[in-house]
């Protein structure tokens, strides 16, 4: 009687990967802010969660991602557009939702508030394969 294994049938081996950041922002000033950036090295399909819960008018959010540092004396990570500057809805039962396949290394979001409006926005990013 032959021994069926899954490593002796075709299948192989395989590990999912997947890097999560989840945070609470309430951008302080009218100015741009950005998140800490999330290494997705190797985990080219992005998700990007938005919810925010505070704030009559909906701010607006840019994903960015980042393939390379420049500057050979100093590294600078060099952060690119990942798709144009959206407004996210306002309403809390109404979450936004972004898919995106780039194999960046490192991804973030650039939060701009309606101005001289209180905002909390529920934030996830994350990587996988």
């Amino acid at each position: 009687m032959p021994l069926v294994r899954t490593l002796g049938v075709g299948s192989e081996a395989a590990a999912s990967a997947v890097a999560t950041y989840r945070r609470t922002l309430e951008p302080a000033g009218d100015p741009d802010e950005f998140t800490s950036s999330l290494l997705v090295y190797g985990m080219p399909q992005l998700t990007f969660w938005f919810q925010q819960t505070v704030g009559a008018l909906g701010c607006q959010v840019q994903p960015e991602y980042a393939v390379r540092s420049v500057d050979a004396l100093t590294p600078v990570v060099e952060w690119l557009p990942l798709d144009a500057a959206f407004v996210i809805n306002p309403a809390p039962q109404n979450p936004t939702l972004r898919n995106y396949k780039m194999p960046a290394r490192l991804i973030r979001v650039r939060i701009s508030r309606p101005v001289g409006q209180v905002t909390r926005v529920q934030l996830v990013m994350a990587g996988s394969l």
